[in-house]
């Protein structure tokens, strides 16, 4: 089926790029935590959750609502859009930051943050984090993987470890970490511009496009994304606010990991949308629901696959990247490994909303959800501290799958019953018995690594002996084996 074979194409590049994105940005928290310390590590989380936030807001959605206009366009409108989102961004982001600016002082004593020279930076820095979302969502719209991997998740992430290496030698001290962010998102960004002017839309001239019909698909989309984004980050800003930035430091060391998590779910859902667009525009329901089993079944699995390990052995895990100090974060990490699992999986759902044209049902989703984790973290923060963010971020993403599914089930009558894939949570759930038994016989780091590569080898192994793998999907492992050997040699 070419939409699986478009789909397994996308996460190949996607597992590569998000894969050393993931790293990097991993490696670059493990090197500041560890050069600077929990509070200075702490002010670090705060600045960069701000900074999210904003470059989110100013997008407006818009990205989004590119990837689903696109393929329906000719590309003399497509590059309409784009002059039109990177005009819209780039007014946004430059209004927000000036007002938090403006209030700077307010937002510091806010939040507790006792390195506000890092704050600023990051403020001043926001269009362009916007217009890289922008610029990034064209690379998607077409399909072309490479370069959305390349310039938009490896460049950036690798570069900030690399000026961060070199701005230590040069003893620049935590600033460092802000000027890091700073130089390498207006590398990638300018990268960005320069391969799409040139490539893209190299003799293209632009159409403008109905605006009004544009915003209609991104406020509603803007909207749910924004609460998606609190939902993930807004537990950061909340633990700064009553217990201080090392706190945030300690909660942002089990963050990181367990957002790894995400992983198999971005492989599948950025390619997703514009596949399931063009199958809903060709009404193919059949194909649809098996690119869709084929996307969910994967997204679950492999998520649970890695996030078992994490809670097993949480407290190594913490100790080994970065330090002792961080080993009470353990009990948020396990909480998060199973909430990133079940929000990885709500984001193939919404996808399928968006490809039915009903941003609106996912709006409401998120809003649901992000009251109720705002509310849970309020009520719990204060009294279980980071576990208690832990917790009030786990049931919000619960919630949010739960409703993610039903607006499916019942709004787009799609309905997924797929024999593989409990197949495949019974032998996740035997592998995870025997792996947590084993855990208590002997936790070093070499027995670890090798009850990891026997849980791991086990479970595909099983996968293949019990028929879970489809004969398309054996071919595509096939495929991504020999490429991979290929990249080898």
């Amino acid at each position: 089926m070419n939409e699986i074979k478009t789909i397994s194409k996308g996460a190949f590049w996607l597992l590569v790029g998000f894969g050393a994105s993931k790293l990097a940005t991993l490696a670059f928290r493990v090197i500041s935590a560890r050069l600077f310390g929990v509070e200075v590590y702490g002010n670090f989380v705060v600045s960069f959750t701000l900074f999210s936030a904003i470059s989110l807001i100013s997008v407006f959605g818009l990205p989004l609502a590119m990837e689903y206009f696109f393929p329906r366009v000719k590309r003399s409108l497509a590059k309409g859009i784009l002059l039109e989102s990177l005009m819209v961004s780039t007014l946004i982001s430059v209004a927000l930051s000036s007002v938090l600016v403006l209030f700077f002082s307010y937002v510091v004593e806010l939040f507790n943050v006792t390195d506000p020279s890092m704050l600023l930076i990051f403020l001043l820095i926001t269009p362009i984090g916007a217009v890289s979302e922008i610029l990034a969502s064209v690379f998607r719209a077409y399909k072309n993987m490479k370069w959305e991997v390349l310039y938009k998740r490896v460049l950036p992430q690798v570069g900030v470890v690399v000026f961060l290496v070199l701005f230590s030698f040069l003893k620049l001290r935590s600033i460092s970490i802000a000027l890091s962010f700073a130089l390498s998102y207006l590398l990638a960004a300018g990268v960005m511009f320069f391969v799409i002017r040139s490539s893209v839309f190299h003799d293209v001239r632009a159409r403008r496009f109905n605006v009004i019909k544009l915003l209609g698909y991104a406020v509603p989309v803007s909207l749910s994304l924004m609460m998606m984004f609190l939902m993930v980050w807004e537990d950061n800003l909340i633990i700064s606010y009553f217990l201080g930035p090392s706190a945030a430091g300690l909660y942002g060391s089990a963050a990181p990991i367990s957002q790894f998590l995400i992983l198999p779910a971005s492989m599948f859902s950025v390619i997703l949308l514009p596949v399931l667009s063009g199958i809903t525009a060709g009404s193919k329901r059949a194909r649809f629901v098996k690119v869709l089993s084929f996307s969910a079944r994967w997204t679950l699995m492999l998520s649970l696959l890695f996030a078992i390990p994490i809670m097993i052995f949480s407290k190594l895990v913490l100790s080994l990247l970065f330090g002792s100090t961080f080993i009470g974060a353990s009990t948020a990490l396990s909480i998060l490994a199973i909430g990133y699992v079940l929000f990885g999986l709500s984001q193939i759902f919404g996808r399928v909303l968006m490809s039915y044209n009903k941003p609106n049902l996912y709006m409401l989703t998120t809003v649901i959800s992000v009251i109720a984790n705002f509310v849970l973290n309020i009520l719990l923060v204060p009294v279980l501290g980071i576990n208690g963010a832990a917790v009030g971020t786990f049931s919000s993403m619960f919630i949010l799958l739960v409703l993610t599914y039903l607006f499916v089930r019942f709004a787009c009558n799609v309905t997924i019953s797929d024999r593989r894939l409990f197949v495949g949570l019974l032998i996740l759930i035997i592998l995870s018995v025997l792996l947590y038994i084993a855990s208590h016989i002997s936790v070093n780091v070499v027995s670890v690594l090798v009850l990891a590569v026997l849980y791991f080898v086990s479970f595909f192994a099983l996968l293949y002996i019990l028929r879970v793998l489809t004969d398309e999907e054996i071919e595509m492992l096939k495929l991504l084996f020999a490429r991979l050997n290929r990249k080898r040699y």
